[in-house]
């Protein structure tokens, strides 16, 4: 079979299915959708990179690092408390002003740093229950980061969210860890540990109970555990955690079903980290850290790669993007936006999903003018850039950028067997921010910030000319369109065949695409050079499990 009819063939499959309408036959059951989304991830371990470390990027309690949480809270608190002007982005600045979050990023911004001492929470805002969860099972019991507690609007966390939060705080003040300890009990009720005694969280004076009356489900600080469950046990390596844990009834197990109790068993596997670099990507995956202009976060990648191309290489994004396209995949909240309007027509159901979204993840555009109620999703936590956020964390601070609420709707999209297109457009204008478009219905339909809109005219302003093309993405596809470091997780015939239709799909498009730092060439060449293999492409630089880091160095 000569290339040029393997590529027709790649061409003409994903046409076919891009103009196929939505699966809208079957019963939309939101339920049952999460849980085959969760046993379609465990089986993907050993050969879907991205998926060992959305677990992390989740932030389940049900992992065999727990202590990663900590350690990234750790990191997190160490950039904003050396980012000039950080505190006016806690204390709510316009999550819209790319300008000054910019300038927070390259530390331009002039102004206090964040400091752990301003946190202050009520004892109203901690919840007891896992009641504001959309699951009771123990694998979607999650413990938000630091960095989306601090800045939610609403103040409202879990004793467990509590506990780490405190946890932080008396470590950012100078406690050492070698007595301070999260508990968590089998109910999923957190607790903290200090020398011994356990603390409120919704004090952090001395808890009133009897230690002998919590059975232990999970007791973690950033170096030791136990965790029955994962059959994690320091006793041996910590003094302090042993006499602990004598003070507290037996450790226990939480009570789970037998299929969840089989995907633990899975997840043993599924989720662990054997090697340093894998340890390094989990810690990035659960802070959401893409910033590459912060030193803290660049010297994390240079790191986790062992090399000094990483300003240059770029594919970090793309390698954190799968990780949260996949995160979000096992999120009951994906499923719920995804299950619903059944059986409605295409346009029908955007406006079912928009109205869903932008309900739980929008924000007035203009909250001063109250005439004016337009509502979009997006927004930036802390910094330009810094992070990006899945899509429970898009809904608990209704922020999140293009990147991160396109890989949300893509989730839901895909949970639904909805085609979809993700492509990054480069506005050619530093000052500006790229977009994330998802384009759907053989191209008819084009979401962006929550909302979905139809494209009709060749004038319609969702359609601009010329477009530049950074990456392109297909379901767990991805691949980086920057000559001459092109990454991908695919096949160069798999990637032309979709980039092909991606010129189908918008045909008044001029799509460009970059080959240097300020050089751009047309589609046409740009296919020209991936059919006479005159583009190198690389795999994604994943770490490999057993020890150090693959470079990625090896063209295919």
């Amino acid at each position: 079979m000569n290339r040029f009819y393997q590529l027709c063939m790649i061409v003409t499959a994903i046409a076919l299915s891009l103009l196929a309408p939505p699966k809208s036959a079957m019963a939309l059951d939101a339920e049952a959708m999460h849980w085959a989304a969760w046993d379609s991830a465990l089986t993907l371990a050993d050969t879907e990179p991205a998926q060992r470390y959305a677990y992390y990027a989740y932030h389940t309690l049900a992992v065999p690092h727990p202590e990663i949480y900590l350690q990234a809270d750790a990191i997190f608190s160490t950039i904003v408390e050396e980012m000039p002007g950080s505190r006016a982005a806690f204390r709510g600045v316009n999550v819209r002003d790319v300008e000054l979050f910019q300038r927070l990023l390259n530390g331009e911004q002039a102004g206090p740093s964040f400091d752990w001492r301003m946190w202050i929470p009520t004892a109203d805002s901690i919840y007891d229950s896992p009641e504001m969860d959309r699951s009771t099972s123990w694998l979607d019991r999650r413990a938000a980061s630091a960095a989306v507690v601090l800045v939610a609007p609403s103040p409202r966390m879990s004793t467990v969210e509590a506990a780490m939060m405190r946890y932080t705080q008396l470590r950012r003040g100078g406690e050492t860890d070698s007595a301070l300890f999260v508990v968590v009990d089998i109910q999923g009720h957190g607790y903290l540990a200090n020398n011994g005694d356990i603390l409120s969280v919704k004090t952090g004076r001395l808890w009133e109970g009897d230690p002998a009356s919590i059975a232990p489900a999970l007791v973690f600080n950033e170096r030791y555990v136990v965790y029955p469950l994962f059959g994690r046990d320091d006793r041996l390596k910590s003094a302090p955690l042993a006499n602990l844990l004598n003070k507290m009834s037996a450790k226990a197990r939480p009570e789970l079903s037998a299929v969840d109790s089989m995907r633990v068993e899975r997840l043993k596997t599924a989720a662990a980290l054997p090697s340093r670099a894998a340890l390094d990507l989990a810690r990035i995956s659960a802070l959401g850290a893409v910033g590459l202009g912060n030193d803290v976060i660049g010297a994390m990648w240079s790191d986790m790669f062992q090399q000094t191309e990483r300003a240059v290489l770029g594919c970090e994004a793309g390698m954190l993007h799968l990780v949260c396209y996949r995160a979000n995949l096992l999120s009951p909240s994906t499923a719920a936006l995804a299950a619903v309007g059944p059986d409605t027509p295409f346009d029908s159901a955007t406006a079912a999903w928009e109205r869903l979204y932008l309900n739980w993840c929008g924000r007035l555009v203009n909250p001063r003018d109250t005439l004016n109620k337009v509502y979009e999703a997006g927004g930036y936590l802390w910094a330009y850039e810094l992070l990006e956020l899945t899509f429970d964390d898009i809904i608990r601070t209704r922020t999140g950028s293009g990147a991160s609420q396109s890989l949300a709707m893509a989730a839901a999209l895909d949970m639904r067997h909805v085609p979809n297109m993700r492509v990054e457009i480069d506005a050619g204008d530093d000052s500006k921010p790229t977009q994330h478009w998802i384009l759907c219905d053989a191209g008819n339909w084009q979401f962006n910030y929550g909302h979905w809109k139809r494209v009709v005219q060749p004038s319609d302003p969702s359609v601009r000319f010329p477009m530049i093309a950074n990456s392109c993405s297909v379901a767990d596809h991805w691949s980086q369109l920057i000559i001459p470091y092109l990454y991908t997780n695919t096949d160069p015939f798999t990637i032309a065949g979709e980039l092909t239709q991606l010129s189908v799909l918008m045909p008044r498009a001029r799509l460009l695409f970059r080959a240097g730092r300020q050089k751009t060439i047309p589609f046409a060449e740009f296919m020209r050079q991936l059919d006479n293999d005159e583009v190198p492409w690389r795999d994604l630089p994943w770490p490999a499990v057993d020890g150090g880091a693959t470079r990625g160095e090896l063209d295919k």
